[in-house]
């Protein structure tokens, strides 16, 4: 019976209003028909050149495996290899830093640079104070490398969590 009531008070859509609605359903679909076409056409307009693919606002290049003489190093999954290749890199950085930069005089970039011109500094003034060589070097060593090493403590935490 409630059925009955329902189908009694709902109104009757005119032949008129059917039209129209019919009318304005193809034109959203028509628009819809074209936007997906200018969004096909646009796709193929993607179409990747020399590695180049164009997506809206951003180039994307591919790069070939001849360019990434080190890209073996990242499908490593053994941790205890990769501390260990970080171990010589360190090692070998370290060595070639004494030698550059501590003997020869050299500057360097970046933490490096930092630390290393916070230790000149320091070695000066102790020298100016009247202290020996020895004494200046000794303290140019010890903050040139304890900076070194505080300085790259964070640069590990952001490195080991990809920040």
């Amino acid at each position: 019976m409630a059925e009955t009531r329902n189908v009694k008070n709902k109104k009757t859509l005119s032949e008129k209003q059917i039209a129209h609605r019919q009318q304005v359903q193809e034109r959203r679909t028509r628009i819809q028909d074209k936007r997906k076409s200018l969004h096909d056409q646009r796709v193929k307009a993607r179409v990747e050149k020399n590695n180049v693919v164009v997506l809206d606002n951003f180039i994307r290049v591919k790069l070939s495996q001849s360019l990434l003489k080190f890209s073996s190093l990242y499908d490593n999954k053994k941790v205890w290899l990769n501390l260990l290749i970080v171990f010589i890199i360190s090692v070998l950085t370290g060595f070639i830093g004494v030698i550059l930069l501590q003997n020869t005089g050299l500057y360097n970039v970046g933490l490096d640079a930092l630390s290393q011109g916070i230790g000149r500094l320091a070695a000066f003034l102790v020298r100016s104070n009247g202290a020996s060589e020895l004494v200046a070097q000794d303290v140019f060593n010890a903050l040139f490398w304890s900076i070194i090493i505080v300085l790259n403590i964070p640069l590990i935490i952001f490195g080991w969590y990809k920040i």
